[in-house]
């Protein structure tokens, strides 16, 4: 009997964490580059930060369902632009709804904590040239 008991909190604590929270790190990498391929000044803002570098840098963001704002600076040859990218479902999320249908708190978990959440892999940002640049 007392095997039983252990085996039902495993069940139950397994079943309480989500496989995207398992799988996903609360952050995740995401390469930002120029559309023009030449090196721009860049800013990502996303939940609770911002990180700025020049193309093509590595940006490493928090998960969330909230969109990436992307800004580019002015500079002599390009003009200022900015973008978003709005965040996907991870696959792992699916994994969990299907595996796990009858298991309501693993799902809610992963949305809890914001690991049901990815962006792409790499972001090409949009960069407009100038009509008066030399380069």
């Amino acid at each position: 009997m007392k095997i039983f008991k252990w085996l039902f909190l495993v069940v139950v604590v397994f079943g309480m964490a989500g496989c995207a929270t398992l799988v996903n790190q609360d952050t995740q990498s995401v390469v930002i580059n120029s559309s023009n391929s030449k090196s721009v000044n860049a800013t990502v803002i996303y939940k609770d930060g911002m990180q700025s570098g020049q193309t093509p840098f590595v940006a490493l963001v928090r998960r969330a369902n909230q969109p990436l704002v992307i800004s580019v600076e002015e500079s002599k040859c390009t003009k200022a632009t900015t973008m978003k990218k709005n965040a996907t479902i991870s696959g792992a999320f699916f994994v969990n709804a299907i595996w796990c249908f009858s298991c309501v708190f693993s799902t809610t978990t992963d949305v809890a904590t914001g690991r049901m959440w990815k962006y792409d892999e790499q972001i090409i940002v949009s960069v407009a040239n100038k009509s008066n640049c030399d380069n």
